[in-house]
């Protein structure tokens, strides 16, 4: 068996970087250079080229002589960044119904059931992260490549909102106008796949469109 590719160093750093600002990092936070030197345990170069790359994806902005921060949060670039998302993964699904094949959408299937049962045993981290690939994999079977690592950046940005506003990535419901609201994402979830099973661009693209809405919503109308 032929050994496994070591992970390039400035790859590794850009992946391990990119955890940080989802788990332990909040927005307006400073991620100096030195400090994340430090906690990766890697040299200089590529922890810098790393965040470099991060501030020209803009995942990432910079202050001179000072460092990289995570851009705070406000409705203005939630709706931006939402409306965006909408738009490209719009697109992707009306492709995704065209060339997706059978086992890639009972491979999506799968991946719900999982989902779903994350739910029942009240485990919503677990919950949260097939939901994540959920939509990666969606935008993937477009095959399109440069839709992709357009969305991939986009959503990243709507994941931040998601993990700090949205209550329902911890919990069967949450309060909004005084009203409980039950989770809907596993439902929408297979609505998109039966609209896939279907091969049905139109109601693809109207479904994720509807699922990203509600995701916007339930963030700021509270």
């Amino acid at each position: 068996m032929a050994p496994a590719k070591k992970e390039p160093s400035e790859g590794k750093a850009y992946r391990l970087i990119l955890e940080a600002i989802r788990n332990t990092y909040q927005p307006g936070e400073f991620l100096l250079e030195k400090n994340m030197v430090a906690s990766l345990k890697m040299s200089r170069t590529p922890v810098a080229m790393a965040l470099n790359r991060l501030v020209t994806e803009g995942i990432l902005n910079k202050v001179p002589k000072k460092g990289c921060y995570i851009p705070n949060l406000n409705r203005d670039d939630a709706t931006a960044a939402f409306q965006a998302r909408k738009l490209l993964e719009g697109a992707a699904v009306k492709d995704a119904a065209k060339f997706s094949s059978c086992k890639e959408r009972k491979d999506l299937s799968k991946l719900l059931d999982k989902g779903e049962k994350a739910i029942e045993d009240k485990n919503y981290r677990l919950f949260a992260e097939t939901d994540e690939e959920f939509h990666h994999r969606l935008v993937k079977l477009s095959k399109n490549e440069y839709i992709y690592r357009t969305w991939r950046l986009i959503y990243f940005r709507t994941n931040i909102y998601s993990r700090f506003f949205d209550n329902l990535y911890y919990d069967t419901e949450t309060i909004i106008s005084g009203k409980i609201l039950k989770m809907k994402s596993p439902q929408q979830h297979r609505s998109i796949l039966q609209a896939l099973i279907d091969k049905d661009p139109i109601k693809c693209k109207s479904r994720v469109e509807e699922h990203i809405e509600h995701s916007l919503q339930m963030i700021f109308n509270r």
